[in-house]
């Protein structure tokens, strides 16, 4: 029976896990998936999903990171204070020029596994717990 796995490049090998794993171009990746079962092929559409939105999710931290410059950062209390100068992304706009919108403060904490953000405003002052 054939397996799929994947090296740490997240390059596809196809063949029996005790037999010497190849790297394999397109054209063999498509021909060896072809042989798959249909459990198999399951398999490897839940893997293929999971891996695009991993890449999805990697893609909108970045563009994200773009977007905000954090200029100062403070921790008080239970919260975490940063100024960030903002794009906005609109075309025309200044910050598109270099003039970024801002710059606000924000203020974040952990509530369980999730993060909450609070907008402050252009002056800093603190929030309660």
């Amino acid at each position: 029976m054939s397996a799929i796995l994947y090296n740490e490049r997240h390059q596809v090998i196809i063949g029996n896990a005790m037999e010497a794993k190849k790297e394999m171009t397109l054209k063999e990746v498509k021909e060896g998936i072809a042989e798959l079962s249909r459990a198999e092929l399951e398999r490897l559409d839940k893997w293929i999903h999971a891996r695009m939105l991993r890449l999805e999710k990697q893609e909108a931290k970045s563009a994200e990171k773009r977007r905000r410059e954090i200029l100062r950062e403070e921790k008080r209390g239970g919260w975490v204070y940063q100024q960030v100068a903002v794009r906005c992304g609109k075309p025309g706009c200044k910050c598109n020029e270099g003039q970024p919108h801002g710059a606000y403060w924000y203020a974040y904490r952990r509530e369980g596994r999730k993060v909450v953000s609070k907008y402050i405003g252009k002056e800093l002052r603190e929030l309660d717990e």
